[in-house]
């Protein structure tokens, strides 16, 4: 039996073909069988009704409908096997049965494994980070440092620009100016740090998302976007804004929202699917003792010990990722355990 194959977008393949006659002949008398046992006519037992009769009741095109299924599932299995298919979702059957004892034309819809291939990933991340501009490191820093001596000034009540004093700073737990002025110090220059590694990483995934050839199902970019839209609603609920208020402050419907995240819903996955592709390529494995330090972490904020252990092994394997893409930076923040419930953790 000749078949057509068409690759669609979003992993859809659809083959084509038609069943022959003879092929489909036997299997018509087990249809047959199979629909006597099944068959509850009036005046009979169930499963005990003439042939003659069930075969009036279902009728022949029917029943040569139920035959040219079970002949086209009995090659199908081959089919894929041919073109090298591997499903990701059972396949859709559609059959163009016309009259019985005549060839039945098929279409088979198959939603293929998500897939992506992604070459020279290195030099890649190399000609991406050298391409940008260089962070004005010391600019960054003063900024910072200022937004943070406002956030200090802020806390402790101190409206002016007068120094602080050691009565000033233990308001806010420290124990003088030079311990404040410390701490201050210290998180500009964390903050330049991550600000510099976030650019590098966006810069880095968008290179690559470009160069990568992704085959992504629909289904898996729409779980991702349910995933995506019940954080907004989480985070705006936070800010104590019922849902249905910030849509209609925004003067939006929810679908709209939707519709401006699935471009991100699809890079997302896209982007896990390219990282696990460069894992693979790497040979990279979690590292067991930072597994175990953040899965205890996660654990005591009541994540599920088997859930928290998944989190940590993927957080392990990210970090080594973009280690070797050369983005090697301080290891970020542990992320909140609601994160972890929400079951969607991607590459960023």
């Amino acid at each position: 039996m000749k078949t057509e194959i068409k690759n669609n977008p979003h992993a859809e393949v659809v083959l084509t073909g038609t069943l022959a006659t003879d092929e489909i002949q036997k299997h018509f008398g087990p249809a047959v069988e199979e629909a006597i046992k099944e068959a509850d006519l009036p005046g009979f037992r169930k499963g005990k009704a003439p042939r003659e009769r069930v075969i009036e009741a279902y009728g022949e095109r029917s029943l040569w409908r139920m035959a040219a299924e079970d002949a086209l599932k009995t090659r199908l299995a081959d089919m894929l096997k041919e073109h090298n298919i591997i499903p990701f979702l059972a396949p859709s059957i559609l059959l163009n049965v016309g009259t019985h004892n005549a060839d039945v034309p098929f279409e088979v819809v198959v939603i293929k494994r998500p897939s992506a291939k992604i070459e020279n990933y290195r030099s890649i991340a190399k000609k991406t980070i050298a391409a940008l501009e260089p962070l004005k490191i010391e600019e960054e820093r003063q900024k910072t440092r200022q937004a943070l001596d406002a956030q200090a000034r802020a806390m402790v009540g101190k409206a002016d620009t007068s120094d602080f004093t050691d009565d000033d700073v233990k308001k806010i737990g420290m124990e003088n100016v030079a311990a404040l002025s410390l701490f201050l110090d210290t998180e500009a220059e964390r903050a330049v740090a991550g600000h510099d590694d976030q650019r590098k990483r966006s810069s880095v995934a968008e290179a690559l998302l470009k160069s990568a050839e992704c085959d992504i199902p629909l289904v898996l970019i729409e779980d991702e976007l349910v995933g995506m839209l019940e954080q907004t609603k989480r985070e705006v609920s936070e800010q104590g804004m019922p849902w249905n208020e910030y849509l209609k402050a925004a003067n939006k419907a929810e679908d709209a929202i939707k519709n401006e995240l699935k471009p991100h819903a699809e890079k997302r996955v896209a982007l896990d699917l390219v990282f696990a592709s460069i894992a693979q390529a790497e040979k990279l494995t979690p590292d067991d003792a930072e597994v175990h330090k953040l899965a205890h972490v996660l654990q005591a904020q009541g994540v599920p010990s088997d859930r928290a252990h998944s989190y940590a092994a993927e957080v392990s394997i990210r970090e080594k990722i973009w280690n070797a893409l050369g983005v090697t930076t301080p290891k970020p923040k542990e992320e909140p355990a609601d994160h972890v419930h929400e079951g969607h953790n991607h590459v960023s």
